[in-house]
């Protein structure tokens, strides 16, 4: 059970992080108007928050993912991640509630055409439960 667990883990977090990193890579490629554009679009800010979003989401992204698949303190890189999302996903899910029709822009420019769903809630969810796998993997 133990060795399956460390095994889990390690895909998520390599999977988990490569994702991140693929992400952010694509909003840095799609530039910073494009992504203040969809950050604002969730409605949850606007103005210079949005733009300070939009420069540092990215970078954080990158940064997170490339923890996340470096492995060191991995425990502490699966909580960044896991908090990363969890934000992502509020974003994700408030919008959907309020019934906004609003572009993923999970991988910027990408995917701007597709619109947001609960499938995204639970994509993000299932990389959440595999990140808190390498929380417990980690004890």
């Amino acid at each position: 059970m133990a060795t399956t667990l460390l095994v889990i883990g390690f895909a998520a977090r390599f999977g988990v992080g490569l994702i991140l990193i693929v992400a952010g890579v694509a909003k840095l490629a799609a530039g910073h108007q494009t992504v203040e554009r969809l950050v604002t679009a969730y409605g949850l800010m606007s103005g210079r928050a949005a733009s300070v979003i939009a420069r540092a989401l990215p970078l954080v992204e990158v940064a997170v993912g490339a923890w996340l698949f470096a492995g060191i303190f991995a425990a502490a890189a699966a909580w960044a991640g896991i908090v990363l999302l969890a934000v992502l996903t509020f974003a994700v899910a408030q919008a959907l509630i309020r019934k906004k029709v609003v572009p993923c822009g999970c991988f910027g420019w990408a995917d701007a055409a597709r619109s947001i769903s609960w499938r995204i809630v639970a994509r993000n969810a299932s990389m959440v439960a595999g990140l808190a796998l390498v929380v417990v993997g980690q004890r």
